[in-house]
């Protein structure tokens, strides 16, 4: 797609699965983080709508992220949209397969009401 194209492309090294679960803190500080098995080199962006899918994107978490608003507003509407659309499918088939029902219905939701998005955009 040309979309991702359309602006300038700043990779990283990405946990891509940062949740309180995966993080070590000491003092309210972050010293460490766990489970690398998901780990690639990308857009941060793409790390950042992950997080945001799960739910833990938060007002603290924004406010010790350096330059986080500038990162957000460098990617189109639509490319974050389908970051989150991937992690919105990578939770629909995972609570699917764990007989999560109301988990995998509620991502299931969330999947459909992206893909609307993106469809619109497009």
């Amino acid at each position: 797609m040309k979309v991702f194209q359309s602006y300038p492309a700043e990779n990283k090294l990405l946990h891509m699965d940062i949740r309180p679960e995966n993080i070590l803190f000491k003092n309210r500080q972050i010293v460490g983080l766990f489970d690398w098995t998901n780990a690639l080199v990308g857009d941060p962006v793409l790390e950042l709508m992950r997080i945001n899918e799960y739910g833990c994107l938060s007002d603290e978490f924004i406010d010790h992220y350096d330059g986080f608003e500038k990162e957000i507003n460098r990617v189109p509407d639509l490319v974050r949209w389908l970051y989150q659309l991937d992690t919105s499918l990578m939770l629909t088939l995972l609570f699917e397969e764990l007989g999560e029902k109301s988990q995998g219905s509620r991502a299931l939701k969330r999947f459909a009401h992206l893909h609307g998005k993106i469809m619109k955009a497009l």
